[in-house]
């Protein structure tokens, strides 16, 4: 599916502008597990 990739890549690039960030995630996603990831490896 196109949905964790698409939110993976909005995530990096979101990153890549916020230095410091507080992430609040609530409720099931496809994309929300891709998201986390990204951001872990930031």
């Amino acid at each position: 599916m196109g949905a964790p990739f698409a939110a993976q890549t909005a995530t990096g690039n979101a990153i890549r502008v916020v230095v410091d960030a507080e992430v609040m995630i609530k409720g099931p996603g496809l994309g929300r597990d891709a998201a986390l990831q990204a951001i872990r490896r930031s």
